[in-house]
C-alpha cells in the first residue's frame, strides 16, 4: 500500500503506533504520547524514566514516513490536535493546502532576508531541484 514500508525498525514501529489506533482527523495522537509510547515500545525509557527518542527523533520519522514512504500522515493544531493517518478525500486536501500555505509563508520570508522576490528565490530552488538531488534534514528529494 505504501511505497517501500518495509524500512527500518524505528519507521515501522512508529507507524504501527499512529495506523493502529489513529485513524481519520477526529483521533489524532499527540506529539508527546506518540514519543512516550515509541519509547516505550522501542524499549528506550531509562531507568530514571527518561525517554531516549526525543519529540524532535519522532517529527524527523514522520517526515520521512510522509516524504519518503509515502504514507499519508495528517497533522492538526486545532483541537484534538496531533498525527493520525489521513482516511478522507476532504482531509487529504486540507492538509495539502496546509503545507502549501506554511511552505509559501516560509519562502516569502526567506526571500525577504535575502532582501528578493519570491519569483527569484523560486527560480533559484528550481535549478537545485533539477539537480535531482536534493536533500532537507535528512529526507530527500529525487523527482518521485
Amino acid at each position: 500500500m505504501w511505497k517501500n514500508i518495509l524500512g527500518d525498525q524505528e519507521e515501522r514501529e512508529l507507524l504501527g503506533l499512529i495506523k493502529d489506533e489513529h485513524r481519520g482527523r477526529e483521533n489524532p495522537i499527540t506529539v508527546k504520547k506518540l514519543t512516550n509510547f515509541f519509547n516505550v515500545r522501542m524499549g528506550m525509557v531509562t531507568g530514571n524514566g527518561n525517554m531516549k527518542i526525543s519529540e524532535k527523533r519522532v517529527r524527523e520519522l514522520v517526515r520521512v514516513l510522509r516524504v519518503k514512504r509515502k504514507v499519508p500522515i495528517g497533522s492538526a493544531t486545532d483541537k484534538p490536535a496531533g498525527y493520525y493517518i489521513i482516511n478522507d478525500p476532504d482531509d487529504l486536501e486540507r492538509n495539502y493546502q496546509s503545507f502549501l500555505h506554511r511552505g509559501l509563508s516560509i519562502l516569502i520570508m526567506g526571500a525577504s532576508l535575502k532582501n528578493t522576490t519570491l519569483p527569484e528565490l523560486l527560480g533559484q530552488l528550481r535549478l537545485k531541484l533539477l539537480d535531482d538531488k536534493y536533500e532537507i534534514e535528512g529526507v530527500g528529494y529525487n523527482g518521485d
